[in-house]
């Protein structure tokens, strides 16, 4: 089960020297059985150069996996069910507080980078 807050450990592609790369994701709706779908939104450390959605932005204390600045990629927010998390994913604790939850959730309807099916489940689920 998986509730909204949570995060969860996805790994997602390769360094250069072809060890894997696991980015956090936050669980944005709730996913209890294996059909339910849910909204994923990675973390991004903020890069000293170049782009990032300034949107939701993260600092040291926010949540414990945040030890630089880091972002909330809304542009790679994904929609999976509980069965898919449960073969590529794994629970880290602890989840995002309240305050960052309802920061990220804002920043879904907020954020330009939004994909259109991000917006439309976040918007279903939340009538």
């Amino acid at each position: 089960m998986y509730l909204a807050g949570d995060c969860i450990i996805v790994e997602t592609n390769f360094y250069e020297d072809g060890k894997q790369k696991a980015h956090l994701f936050v669980i944005i709706l709730d996913a209890k059985t294996d059909n339910d779908k849910t909204i994923l939104i990675p973390m991004d450390k903020i890069p000293e150069r170049g782009f990032h959605d300034p949107t939701t932005e993260l600092n040291y204390g926010d949540h414990d996996f945040v030890v630089m600045p880091t972002y909330m990629n809304y542009h790679e927010g994904i929609i999976r069910n509980k069965k898919w998390i449960d073969g590529n994913g794994r629970k880290r604790e602890p989840p995002v507080s309240e305050i960052i939850y309802q920061r990220i959730c804002d920043g879904i309807l907020k954020s330009c980078h939004t994909p259109p099916d991000v917006i439309e489940t976040y918007l279903f689920r939340n009538l």
